[in-house]
This record gives C-alpha cells, structure tokens and sequence, in this order.
C-alpha cells in the first residue's frame, strides 16, 4: 500500500505538487479529486486526516491570502 499523504495548500503555490508525489506512489488525498456532491464535507476530511500517514500543510504568501 502507498503511503497516504494530506496536503493543505494554497492552489496558485502548489499546483504541481499533488501530481509530483503521485509520480513516487504516494496516495495523495485532495478534496477536489475526493469529495462528491452530497459529501459531508467535514467528515470526509477528517476522516482522511485520520487515515493519512502524513499531513502537510504548505505555508506560503498565497496561502494567507487564499480564500480556498
């Protein structure tokens, strides 16, 4: 099983990023890929914090500014 990464990232800063940690196999959770109309929302992140290995969460000028 690849390892499960969560990121939290300001999208203008880090768009690549997702697509450069698939490359290497890690299992990437991102919520525009994994939530669907009529998701809780709040429960499917937390339960995807929850299950990842790994959660980042990329500080940068975007993301202060971000409103997503």
């Amino acid at each position: 099983m690849s390892p499960r990464i969560f990121i939290s990232y300001a999208h203008r800063d880090g768009a690549g990023l997702p697509h450069d940690l698939q490359a290497f196999n890690f299992d990437v959770w991102l919520h525009r890929l994994r939530l669907r109309a009529g998701d809780t929302w709040a429960k499917e992140v937390e339960t995807a914090l929850g299950r990842a290995r790994v959660v980042l969460a990329l500080r940068s000028d975007g993301s202060f500014t971000s409103a997503t």
